[in-house]
């Protein structure tokens, strides 16, 4: 079989959303920390996902940053084609590390104005994942393609823990394109914890495989001095 590195934004090889998942509606604390982060070159569509992670700032994977600053906005709500807000961003910063083409050290920072929308909030940001037992399940989110920009989770029993977090995707449960930047998640009394961001897919086409999250407690102290 080929086998290839699948990166999971918009602009990747044609492929589904979470695959099997559910939708995420308003009601879930998910919804309240989960953005789209749209490209005005794909007139609206899903560009990434990623998570609030200050009143003002959003983290997502590094190699969705491709374009001018101008082109970035952070669409608020389940179904992005239907926000409940926009926010045009007003800066963003790269890792100085990332490699694109071994995909390491893949996270990135959008800054916005304007506040957040009326019952949003940051995502608490897990301090060690090192630690994580294997086969603990773990929430996967992310707004994917190309099922009209809707915000959908899965769970999936957690393979290994290096440097990034890995999945096995055989089954119909899947994360896919639209989804790099897209959290992996906890429940750590009773709150969702944030260890890791969608980061890409080793398989096929059809994003059968392995999939990859960036942790993110290694970073804390590079995300942090954006506070």
């Amino acid at each position: 079989m080929f086998f290839l590195f699948i990166f999971l934004g918009l602009n990747a090889h044609a492929g589904s959303l979470i695959a099997g998942g559910t939708p995420v509606l308003t009601n879930d604390p998910i919804s309240r920390f989960t953005v789209a982060v749209g490209h005005r070159l794909h007139e609206g569509r899903t560009y990434c996902s990623g998570e609030i992670i200050a009143p003002n700032l959003v983290l997502t994977a590094a190699h969705c940053m491709d374009g001018k600053l101008e082109d970035f906005v952070i669409h608020f709500g389940p179904d992005a084609t239907k926000p409940e807000a926009i926010r045009q961003s007003t800066a963003y910063y790269v890792h100085p590390h990332f490699d694109p083409i071994e995909m390491t050290n893949d996270l990135a920072i959008l800054e916005f104005d304007g506040g957040l929308p009326v019952g949003y909030s940051p995502i608490t940001l897990a301090e060690n994942a090192k630690g994580l037992n294997r086969r603990r399940k773990i929430t996967l989110a992310g707004y994917g393609i190309p099922a009209m920009n809707e915000l959908n989770k899965i769970s999936l029993r957690l393979e290994s823990v290096d440097d990034k977090l890995s999945f096995k995707q055989t089954g119909k449960l899947r994360i896919c394109h639209g989804d790099s930047g897209g959290p992996a998640l906890i429940s750590k009394d009773g709150e969702f914890v944030l260890v890791g961001i969608g980061n890409s897919v080793l398989g096929d086409g059809n994003c059968a495989g392995t999939s990859y999250y960036t942790r993110v407690d290694p970073y804390l102290n590079w995300i942090r001095s954006f506070f």
